[in-house]
C-alpha cells in the first residue's frame, strides 16, 4: 500500500508542477480587454503590449516569361526603351537554342523578327523592364532572385535597379558571372555565355535593405549597349522572383493567451495605436500607385484626378469624426469600381462569442449603387487588407440600393480570398429589414454575429431597439479561434467615392 501511494503521489506532483508552470506562462492579460460578463458602462482601457512578429514569405513577383504572369500576379510589369535604336526587351516564344520562354534584350520593338541565340543585338540600345509599384511599408525583409545569360562586348551589359517613385532609378551592374558589382564598376566585364542565378536579400544587400519600410518600390532590369560597333548575342533574363516577409504586430490580449476564462474586448478607436490596419492603396495598369499614405490620403492622378484604368483604390484607418472632432471612428474609403476590402483587427475570439460593431455609410459624391456594401466579418486567419488572403471567411453586410431613399438589404456571404483581385464568394442569404437597417448617410446600424458551438447567428438593430435575428447557420468546420474585422465593397459600375465608418467594437467571448 505504501508503494501504491508513492506511485500515485509522483504523477500528481508532476501534474501540479505543470499546472503552476502553465499559469506562469499564460500570465495576466495586459491588452485592451476586460474579463467578465458584458457590461453597459465603458471601462478604462489598459495599456496594450505589442509584440513584433514576421510573416511567412510572400511572393509578389514570379515571372518565368511563359505568358502566364499577367493572369497570376497583380504587380504591373512595363517595358520601355530609349535612345536612337528602337529595340526593347521581348519574350522569346520558341527557340532552337534553349532560350524559349525567356526575355531577350532586343526581341521587342524593331527586334521582333530577330532570332534569339543567332542574331546579335545592335548598338545604342537602352531598354528596361520594370516591376512595380510594390508596397514595402510593412516589409521586414525581401529577396530578389533572377537568372541571366550574358554574352556582350565590353561596355555593354545588364543592370538591376530600384526606385521609390518610379521615375528616378539607381542601377547596379550585373557581371557575366551573375554577381552584381558595386555601383560604379564597369558593366559586364566578360562575355560569359552561361546561365547564372543571382539571389539578393535585404540581409546581404544594402541596396535592397534601403527599400524596407518604403511606401513605393519599383524593381527593374536594364540592358544597355554603346555605339562602338562591337556587339554579341546579348542578355537573356528568366525566373525573376521577388519575395517579402511582412512585419506583423500582435496585440497580446487574453484572447491570444488564456483560453480558459471569458474575455471582453472593446475599441471605440480613440486610441489610434490599438492595432487595426492603417494606410491606403492605389494601383492601375499604367503604373500609377499610392500605398500607405499618411492618414489614408489618396493622391489623384490622371486628368482631373480620374483615370478609367484604375484597378485598385481604397484607404482605411482611424479618422476624426468631422461632426464631432472629439470622437474617432474607423473608416474605409473605397473609390474604384469592383474593389473589395477585407481586413481583421487585433482580437481573436474564443470558441463562443458575441461580436458587435456600429457601421454606417458616411458620405458619397454620388448616390449609392447596387453592390456598394459594408459590414463585419469573421476569418479563421488574419487578413492583411493590402495583400488579402483567407478561406472560409464570413461577412455580414448591408447592401445599398440605387438611391439614398432606397431600401437596403442585409446579406451573409462566405468567401475564399485568393488575393485582392480574386475572391469568389457564396451568397448564403439576403433579405430586407426595414425597421432595423438604414442607408441614410451618418446614421449608424448595429450589426452582430453570435456563435454558440458550431452555430452562427446574424442580427441587426438600431439604437433604442431590440436585436432582430435575420439568419443563422450551422458550420461544423468552424475553427476554435476566429479573427474579427470589417468588410467593404464598391459597385462594379462606376468609380466614385464611398466612405464607411465603424465604431464601438465589442467582443464578449468565452470557452465551451
Amino acid at each position: 500500500m505504501k508503494y501504491q501511494v508513492q506511485r500515485l503521489f509522483v504523477p500528481l506532483a508532476w501534474a501540479g508542477f505543470a499546472l503552476a508552470l502553465l499559469a506562469l506562462l499564460l500570465g495576466a492579460p495586459d491588452a485592451p480587454v476586460w474579463a467578465g460578463p458584458p457590461a453597459s458602462v465603458p471601462m478604462p482601457r489598459p495599456a496594450s503590449q505589442a509584440a513584433l512578429g514576421i510573416s511567412n514569405w510572400n511572393t509578389l513577383v514570379w515571372d518565368t516569361y511563359d505568358g502566364t504572369y499577367s493572369t497570376t500576379y497583380s504587380i504591373p510589369v512595363t517595358i520601355t526603351g530609349s535612345g536612337p535604336a528602337d529595340y526593347q526587351w521581348g519574350r522569346v516564344i520558341s527557340s532552337s537554342n534553349s532560350f524559349s520562354d525567356t526575355l531577350w534584350c532586343v526581341q521587342g520593338g524593331l527586334g521582333a523578327s530577330l532570332v534569339a541565340g543567332i542574331d546579335p543585338y545592335t548598338d545604342n540600345v537602352t531598354t528596361t523592364v520594370t516591376y512595380g509599384p510594390m508596397a514595402f511599408r510593412n516589409v521586414a525583409s525581401t529577396e530578389l532572385s533572377f537568372s541571366a545569360w550574358i554574352s556582350v562586348a565590353n561596355g555593354d551589359g545588364l543592370e538591376w535597379g530600384y526606385s521609390t517613385d518610379g521615375q528616378s532609378f539607381t542601377f547596379v551592374p550585373v557581371t557575366g558571372d551573375g554577381i552584381p558589382t558595386s555601383a560604379g564598376e564597369a558593366v559586364a566585364p566578360a562575355a560569359m555565355g552561361q546561365w547564372y542565378t543571382t539571389t539578393l536579400t535585404s540581409a546581404t544587400s544594402g541596396n535592397l535593405a534601403s527599400l524596407l519600410g518604403k511606401d513605393l518600390v519599383y524593381l527593374a532590369f536594364r540592358f544597355h549597349s554603346n555605339g562602338d560597333g562591337l556587339v554579341d548575342q546579348g542578355v537573356f533574363l528568366d525566373n525573376v522572383r521577388v519575395r517579402v516577409q511582412y512585419q506583423t504586430t500582435l496585440y497580446m490580449s487574453m484572447a491570444f493567451r488564456n483560453w480558459f476564462q471569458p474575455i471582453t474586448y472593446r475599441d471605440n478607436f480613440s486610441n489610434w495605436d490599438s492595432g487595426w490596419p492603417y494606410g491606403g492603396i492605389r494601383q492601375e495598369s499604367s503604373s500609377a500607385f499610392v500605398a500607405d499614405e499618411p492618414e489614408g490620403t489618396i493622391v489623384d492622378i490622371g486628368q482631373e484626378g480620374f483615370n478609367p484604368f484604375v484597378a485598385l483604390e481604397y484607404s482605411l484607418g482611424y479618422v476624426k469624426d468631422p461632426d464631432y472632432p472629439a470622437e474617432s471612428r474607423y473608416h474605409i474609403w473605397v473609390r474604384d469600381n469592383g474593389d473589395h476590402v477585407f481586413l481583421t483587427g487585433p482580437a481573436q475570439t474564443l470558441q463562443n462569442f458575441d461580436f458587435q460593431a456600429y457601421a454606417r455609410l458616411w458620405t458619397t459624391d454620388m448616390p449609392a449603387e447596387w453592390g456598394d456594401e459594408f459590414g463585419i466579418l469573421l476569418s479563421p486567419t488574419p487578413i492583411n487588407p493590402f495583400a488579402p488572403h483567407g478561406h472560409g471567411v464570413y461577412t455580414f453586410q448591408i447592401r445599398l440600393k440605387r438611391s439614398d431613399s432606397g431600401t437596403p438589404e442585409w446579406l451573409v456571404k462566405k468567401w475564399d480570398i485568393n488575393d485582392a483581385f480574386s475572391h469568389p464568394g457564396t451568397e448564403l442569404k439576403r433579405g430586407i429589414q426595414t425597421d432595423r437597417i438604414v442607408q441614410t448617410p451618418k446614421f449608424f446600424n448595429l450589426m452582430r454575429i453570435e456563435r454558440n458551438g458550431n452555430k452562427l447567428r446574424f442580427e441587426v438593430t438600431r439604437e433604442g431597439m431590440a436585436w432582430k435575428e435575420v439568419y443563422n447557420i450551422t458550420d461544423n468546420s468552424l475553427p476554435d479561434r476566429l479573427y474579427i474585422g470589417f468588410f467593404a465593397a464598391h459597385t462594379g459600375k462606376y468609380s466614385y467615392n464611398m466612405e464607411y465608418h465603424f465604431d464601438n467594437v465589442y467582443l464578449y467571448s468565452y470557452p465551451r
